[in-house]
């Protein structure tokens, strides 16, 4: 059973209309509840940071608008929803908050109407920023602005992607870690990706050289397709299982053609990269299991390195991983023939 998150919902994100615009999820479960250790505040636009300011009015929000924040506050508390969301949905709701440019992750006790204490995640105030008012209330009125503008923004800024019920949760390491490269290679510049570790693997790097050279499903090797777009001694980032392992990277919710294109840019049809799984931990200390491209049994590596601290550009360029990733991307395209293509471009 998948794992559920309890998100404290508060402003117009206690409603469940608000909710199943962010998530496309109508049947979403919340019970009310009341925030501890918090105060609800209002922000103006113009107090909102430049760049979250520019993404809000970029979505068609007036310079009038105004938005529920959180502040810390130990005598504080805020009426809302505590709903159950899968891993996926909560990031919606994430990027929906701009979480690490505008608000940042908040936890905390919510406590239920049957007395039941929670522990919870929430959005809270960046640090440095300034409010306009607050509001110590029970019954405020969730809707700052129109409902109907709320489902229109939301309309706009997610361009009503696909059922997160329809997605893979994947981790990319090495280039892959960069979310400009897996824009290109799926064709989908609304791509969502959050930092993560991944346990029980350990990050190498194999030469050119040691790549399998051995042709199976297609009239080229491994090797042989690599070596169209990297020159000879070029070293690529590859995992191999190891209990104390660990490797810094981005996992990212895949639709199934998406999820196609990453597995061919690895190779893992053709015995380079085989098909893995492990558990990672997010930045908020959610553990999460994901699909992994693993190193095929049998390989060599030239040398083990640092999983945590490491340059995915060390050999190259971000504009070279993209061009490579467009490529791959365009030559799967063309030989999947004219199917519906998922990826937004």
């Amino acid at each position: 059973m998948e794992q559920k998150v309890l998100y404290f919902g508060y402003g117009a994100n206690r409603e469940p209309r608000m909710m199943a615009a962010i998530t496309g999820d109508q049947n979403l479960k919340g019970t009310p509840a009341v925030l501890e250790g918090y105060t609800l505040c209002i922000q103006r636009l113009d107090q909102v940071p430049e760049s979250p300011r520019q993404i809000l009015r970029h979505s068609g929000q007036p310079e009038t608008f105004e938005s529920y924040v959180a502040i810390r506050d130990k005598k504080g508390k805020i009426f809302g929803t505590v709903w159950e969301l899968t891993p996926q949905q909560r990031e919606l709701v994430r990027r929906w908050e701009l979480v690490g440019d505008w608000q940042k992750e908040g936890k905390g006790k919510a406590t239920l109407k049957n007395g039941k204490k929670n522990d919870v995640v929430t959005e809270v105030l960046g640090e440095g920023q300034k409010i306009d008012r607050e509001v110590r209330t029970e019954s405020y009125n969730p809707w700052l602005n129109s409902p109907d503008d709320f489902q229109r923004t939301t309309d706009i800024y997610f361009k009503r992607e696909p059922n997160v019920g329809e997605k893979f949760l994947f981790f990319g390491y090495g280039p892959a870690r960069d979310l400009r490269v897996m824009q290109a290679l799926t064709g989908n510049k609304n791509l969502v990706g959050r930092e993560a570790v991944l346990k029980g693997y350990r990050l190498n790097l194999q030469t050119l050289e040691q790549v399998p050279n051995t042709r199976t499903l297609a009239p080229k090797s491994p090797r042989e397709i690599l070596k169209e777009s990297w020159p000879d001694g070029f070293e690529f980032f590859v995992v191999s299982p190891d209990e104390k392992g660990e490797v810094a990277g981005t996992i990212y919710w895949l639709t199934a053609q998406e999820k196609e294109l990453f597995r061919d840019f690895e190779l893992i049809d053709l015995s380079w990269n085989k098909d893995g799984n492990g558990k990672v931990i997010t930045s908020d200390g959610q553990e999460l299991e994901v699909g992994v491209p693993v190193l095929g049994d049998g390989q060599e590596v030239n040398r083990e390195v640092d999983g945590i601290n490491y340059n995915p550009y060390f050999n190259s360029t971000l504009e070279k991983f993209v061009q490579v990733a467009e490529k791959s991307r365009r030559e799967l395209l063309e030989r999947m023939g004219p199917v519906p293509i998922e990826a937004k471009s």
